[in-house]
């Protein structure tokens, strides 16, 4: 979570990710840790974002809830989407947090 409110941020356009399924690794970045709430919820909202999907497990699935509780609180709301990266018996589940 650390990269929503420690980068700038890009516009993934068709011409940015048209030859990405090439490249290994990530365009984004990806890091652990660096899960700010208050950090995390005031970027979303200086930067108008309204919906977020995150993908992992556990613990993802519960810093998701957290930022969509803590924007609800604010009166942000929005919707927060979660994909687990396994699943139960290697079946994906998607989670709609409202």
């Amino acid at each position: 979570f650390k990269g929503i409110y420690s980068r700038d941020w890009r516009i993934l356009d068709g011409a940015t990710v048209r030859d990405i399924h090439k490249t290994g690794g990530t365009i984004l970045g990806t890091s652990r840790g660096g899960f700010d709430l208050n950090r995390i919820v005031d970027t979303l909202a200086e930067k108008g974002v309204n919906q977020l999907y995150v993908i992992g497990g556990c613990g993802t699935l519960r810093a998701a809830c957290l930022i969509h509780q803590e924007a609800e609180r604010r009166g942000g709301g929005g919707m927060m989407g979660h994909m687990s990266r396994g699943g139960v018996g290697g079946k994906q589940k998607q989670l709609r947090l409202e």
